[in-house]
Parts: structure tokens; sequence; C-alpha cells
């Protein structure tokens, strides 16, 4: 893959252009505070956007409108970059909130294929000593691969037309071996192939799916089902998949006359 480098010339101005931000900086960050990644075991071959921090100053208030440049330290041998449009890049930017103090990586990370631990570390160049002031992320790629599901346990496949209808049924993620995967996250959606016109509802409103993060022993399907209102003696299924990927289950359910 093509790498992107940075001249000498451009580091120089880049370095120059830092310097004055940092001088100018009426109250510069003193600490950061790392969010979502910061001890996670993940997939391998997988893109990730939410390596989160909050810059705040000597006081604890939040620091707006700040640099934040994330990059991995430690590699590890897994394989593990940030990318752009495909391509492997040293480093990604983020910038705090004006007001909130928080920024994300704007670049994709991509894990590795070959499991193991890396570091990526986030540090605030602008900050009053940027060699001291950082947050660091470990990561953690699992040698198990998601390969099915099994169902745990499954309550009725009646969804009464015009009701609101729970999944009722608990999942298992199972690896290349058969053994239960209990990290990550599951993601659910409505799978319409006779155009039913069901849908799928949670907290306050129709959604396309919903996330839920992988439990112990099984994980229970979440949100409500609303079956069309031409769904009468019709099947649709709520399908379940590895957030983002294969592989997927289909969970049937016919459309009854409500009682």
């Amino acid at each position: 893959m093509k790498k992107h480098a940075i001249s000498n010339d451009l580091q120089g101005k880049l370095d120059a252009a830092m310097a004055e931000r940092r001088a100018n900086v009426a109250n510069p960050v003193a600490t950061l505070t790392p969010y979502i990644y910061v001890d996670r075991t993940v997939d391998a071959d997988r893109l990730h956007r939410n390596l989160m921090v909050e810059a705040t100053d000597a006081a604890g208030a939040p620091v707006g409108d700040v640099f934040i440049d994330y990059r991995v330290i430690d590699n590890n041998g897994t394989g593990s970059t940030f990318v752009l449009d495909g391509n492997p890049i040293g480093s990604s930017l983020g910038i705090t909130e004006g007001d909130g103090g928080f920024a994300i990586a704007q670049d994709w990370l991509l894990t590795g294929k070959t499991p193991g631990r890396f570091i990526v570390r986030a540090t605030a160049p602008e900050s009053a000593d940027p060699a001291v002031v950082f947050a660091e992320f470990r990561i953690t790629i699992s040698s198990q691969v998601p390969t099915s599901f099994r169902i745990v346990s499954r309550g009725s496949s009646s969804a009464p037309i015009g009701d609101m209808v729970k999944p009722d049924a608990v999942v298992e993620l199972l690896d290349q071996d058969g053994e239960p995967i209990e990290f990550g996250s599951i993601q659910t959606q409505i799978h319409d192939p006779n155009d039913t016109g069901s849908l799928y509802y949670w907290s306050s409103g129709v959604v396309n799916f919903i996330q839920t993060s992988v439990e112990p022993g099984g994980t229970p399907l979440v949100g409500l089902l609303i079956p069309g209102e031409d769904n009468l003696g019709k099947t649709f299924f709520l399908r379940v998949n590895r957030t983002g990927r294969e592989p997927h289950i289909d969970i049937p359910y016919v459309g009854v006359q409500t009682e």
C-alpha cells in the first residue's frame, strides 16, 4: 500500500505553526483523559473510529480548540495502523470541542491481522509540556474469530399486528472452535424479504439497527418489533450479526391477528 510521507520542509513549517499556537494558548492542556478504548479487546482486521480523549487545564476546566495527535507507538507486530483512503498513515489528528474539551481521532484505526496488544498514544502538542501530557489506549487483538451464532433461548415467534413485540430471544456468538466470544458487540436489525413493512423501535423512535454489548452466557436481544399492517401470515426476521461484519443469524417472526 502507498505510504504518505511529510517532507522535512513541511514538517518544519508544521512544528513552527504548532509552537506559535502553543505560545498563544491561554490555558494549556495539563491533563488528557482517555475514553472508550482505554483497555479493550477487539477483532482482528477491523476499522475503529471512537478513540476519544478529554483535555483539561491545570484547574480541571475543559480546553477547547486544541489539536490532539494520535499515533500507534507500539505496534507489537500486530500490523495495526491509522489509515486514510485505505493507505497507512503515521498518525491522526483530532481537535477538542469549543466548550467540551473532547476530541476524537478523525481517521480510521485499522487493527492488524496478528493477535496481540498494541498501544495508541494521544498527545497535546499545544500543552505546556507535550512530552508529559498524554493518554494511552491499550488495545488487544483477539485470536478468536467470530464464526457463528447459537440460539440460547427463544420465546414465541408470533408477532401480533398492531402491537409492539419484544424479541424474546438470547443468542451467543461463537468462534472458529465453537467457543463463546465474550467481548465486543452485536448488531440487530429488521430483515424483511417479504416486504411486510415491519419496523424496529428503540428508546424514543424507529431505528435502522441497535448495537448491543456481548454478554457472557448469551446476549438478550433488545428493542421492540412493530409488525407491518400487511404482515398477516407473512414472515419477517430480526437479523443478528457481529457489528459491521459476518457472521449473522436470522430469527423469524410471523404476523398474526391481534387477540
